[in-house]
């Protein structure tokens, strides 16, 4: 497991499953391993897979769930991909792309927008965007060091 978070709105447990490595340290995302796992706490049973990596189109990481219908996942170290958390349907594949080579980690607040820390670009900071609005992506918010995480606290 890379990640896991759990849902109070959902019940559930969510873990994000790397899968299986090659030799070359690349993903296999044609083994039935990796993806997003949903965990019982009440009975603590798994349902397995529940969305593949392959449907995501990358190996996963970091994931957020924002409401019944909306969760969020970073995908192959430089995307996000959107999925539904009670149907366990791909809505999409790019809701961000990073012009670097790594996301680290994402948050969501409390409008739903996304919180990306980016750090594997000049400049890196934080992006903060309405995953709704395709144009929404700014240049980051400057910070003096590389974002390895990020969080709200109230």
């Amino acid at each position: 497991p890379i990640d896991i978070t759990y849902s109070p709105l959902l019940g559930g447990v969510f873990v994000t499953e790397n899968g299986v490595y090659r030799e070359d340290y690349t993903v296999d995302l044609n083994t039935s391993y990796g993806g997003i796992e949903r965990v019982n706490p009440t009975t603590r049973q798994s349902n397995g897979i529940v969305v593949d990596d392959k449907d995501l189109e990358g190996n996963v990481s970091e994931i957020r769930i924002a409401s019944a219908g909306r969760a969020f996942v970073i995908t192959g170290s430089t995307k996000i991909a959107m999925f539904d958390p009670t149907t366990n349907q791909v809505l999409s594949t790019h809701v961000y792309i990073s012009p670097g080579f790594f996301l680290p980690d994402f948050t969501i607040d409390q409008r739903g927008w996304l919180v990306v820390a980016e750090s594997g670009t000049m400049p890196v900071g934080i992006r903060y965007f309405n995953p709704d609005e395709s144009d929404g992506v700014v240049d980051p918010i400057p910070v003096d060091l590389p974002p390895a995480s990020v969080l709200f606290t109230e």
